[in-house]
């Protein structure tokens, strides 16, 4: 194979290996940005209490792949179990005591109740990982990276 040179109309030359790197290294860089500052919006979103911090604690995002070779992606999410019923939300269902025969909690005027089952309503979805994503914001950066790894 015979190495040779692409001229770009910005008059740059570049040989098609480097202009791939360059191009693999920026998509890479600018979609490893965009997902900090989306996980950086999910911990610090009111979409949801968290007495604990636990759950923002817990919010993560990888980037993996390669762009020439059409496997790079980015994913955000939660390690905590319960990361995906404030997402998504829960239907209505029954909770039932684990390891003793009633259950038990004193409401907010101190009294004791208890109930052999209760009917939880359910909760909405938060979308919170989902709407801390910027799809159109993410995009316009991904094609700038792209024009200035073809430049570099």
């Amino acid at each position: 194979m015979i190495p040779f040179t692409i001229e770009f109309d910005f008059g740059i030359l570049v040989s098609p290996s480097q202009a791939q790197k360059n191009i693999d290294l920026m998509m890479a860089r600018e979609l490893e940005h965009q997902f900090e500052i989306a996980q950086a919006i999910a911990e610090s979103t009111t979409a949801f209490k968290d007495h604990t911090y636990k759950l923002r604690r817990s919010i993560k995002h990888e980037v993996t792949g390669v762009f020439s070779q059409d496997t790079l992606e980015a994913r955000l999410w939660s390690t905590k179990r319960h990361g995906a019923f404030i997402e998504y939300g829960t239907r209505p269902h029954d909770i039932r005591p684990r390891r003793k025969k009633f259950l038990a909690w004193k409401d907010g005027a101190g009294n004791w109740h208890f109930a052999k089952k209760v009917r939880h309503p359910g909760t909405n979805a938060t979308m919170f990982l989902h709407n801390s994503v910027n799809e159109s914001v993410i995009a316009e950066s991904l094609r700038k990276a792209l024009i200035l790894g073809m430049r570099e």
